[in-house]
């Protein structure tokens, strides 16, 4: 007989995908049973106030942080409880909820309420983070922040009144690095496609690197190391002549040619070691 087939192992893709967020106030949601002062199980309504929905790749880690609408003043834990579930979706994904219940005694008086237009402002971000090892610590892989409203009538609607807070874009990059007019490199399009561009990157966005033989008399060996450099930031995609293991699942990733004419490199740069502000570059 011959040797068992072996079973060919599934990358897990950095995947942070915004499904949705519902309001839930007022609405009883399902029963739960708590035993009373007489010993007897009553059923009580379980409200979960806000809920918010995420796709992400199976197992990674999401860290959610609840602000204020400025989406830097942390919310105080006082004023809210969180749970989180997963649910797989299949052998690559789970879906993320995420179930808000805020306590409605303290919300008038704190500062996530709107006395005037009667309504909870908050921001909500979600980080997918990676160990960038000893070197680097905890990397922002990819982030999705929203500045939820929810307004209070009698229909208990709410509106989302800004879409993904991207924040602003690194400008083009360096298009091009001549070595001795052997070779040269550019921002591209992909893995297998090499043409160049100069179009801006937003933060959660794979930048691509190739790297071309100007004449197919030359042909590339190896692409011993790469690495992103921001004025005194700096970061190692490639090192030793390969990937650096902590970026090697679904975060960076490298394609040589077969004819050895050109390595492509494609990497996402952690949001929170590199600056996206307008104007900035890598």
């Amino acid at each position: 007989t011959g040797s068992p087939t072996k079973a060919p192992s599934v990358t897990i893709p950095m995947d942070l995908i915004f499904d949705q967020v519902n309001t839930n106030f007022g609405v009883k949601t399902v029963e739960i049973d708590v035993v009373s002062s007489d010993d007897d199980m009553v059923s009580i309504p379980s409200y979960d106030d806000m809920i918010s929905t995420f796709t992400i790749g199976k197992g990674l880690d999401v860290h959610m942080f609840l602000f204020q609408k400025d989406c830097s003043t942390e919310v105080s834990k006082s004023l809210y409880t969180r749970t989180e579930t997963r649910a797989d979706v299949n052998e690559t994904h789970e879906t993320l909820t995420v179930d808000y219940n805020f306590v409605m005694d303290e919300i008038s008086s704190s500062s996530i309420w709107n006395e005037t237009s009667s309504t909870i402002e908050v921001c909500q971000t979600a980080k997918l983070m990676v160990d960038g090892g000893a070197e680097y610590g905890e990397l922002v892989i990819k982030e999705d922040t929203r500045i939820v409203e929810i307004e209070f009538d009698l229909t208990t609607e709410f509106n989302i009144t800004s879409s993904e807070l991207t924040g602003a874009t690194i400008d083009t990059l360096d298009e091009y690095a001549g070595v001795d007019g052997a070779i040269y490199a550019c921002k591209c399009g992909g893995l297998e496609n090499y043409t160049c561009n100069t179009d801006e990157l937003t933060p959660n966005e794979a930048l691509y690197v190739c790297i071309s033989t100007v004449e197919p008399t030359f042909e590339i060996e190896n692409l011993e190391s790469m690495m992103i450099i921001q004025g005194q930031t700096q970061m190692d995609i490639v090192k030793s002549g390969a990937v650096r293991p902590e970026l090697a699942n679904g975060i960076a990733d490298r394609r040589q040619k077969p004819d050895d004419t050109g390595v492509a490199v494609t990497t996402l740069i952690p949001i929170n070691l590199f600056d996206f502000q307008a104007g900035a570059s890598v």
